[in-house]
């Protein structure tokens, strides 16, 4: 088993830009009062990235606990302040998560 490490710290670190990008632009700007948040992205990113290659590997083997851990990271974690984007967006991630076990699922079909 593979297990979900690498798949949501990339997803973790996704969710940080976004926020970062989104509270940076709350006065309609990105400036230098923002840089703080864009280092802590920068922080994030080599360990995100670092283990990128081994997740589709994750993905292959995912199961139906792993999704719901995923489910449940992201609709906790992402949080941005326009609700109505917001909820879109997770609905795109739960589809994702869906076709990433489904892709599992196909996967492990027999040939």
């Amino acid at each position: 088993m593979a297990g979900i490490k690498e798949t949501k710290e990339l997803v973790g670190f996704g969710i940080l830009t976004v926020k970062a990008v989104f509270n940076s632009l709350a006065d309609g700007k990105i400036g230098f009062e923002d840089a703080w948040r864009m280092i802590e992205v920068l922080q994030k990113a080599q360990p995100a990235l670092e283990g990128v290659a081994i997740i589709p590997e994750e993905l292959k083997d995912l199961d139906g606990p792993e999704v719901d851990e995923l489910k449940k990271y992201i609709l906790t974690e992402f949080d941005i302040p326009n609700d109505a984007l917001e909820y879109v967006i997770e609905d795109a991630l739960m589809i994702g998560l869906a076709l990433a076990r489904l892709y599992s699922k196909v996967k492990k079909l027999p040939k």
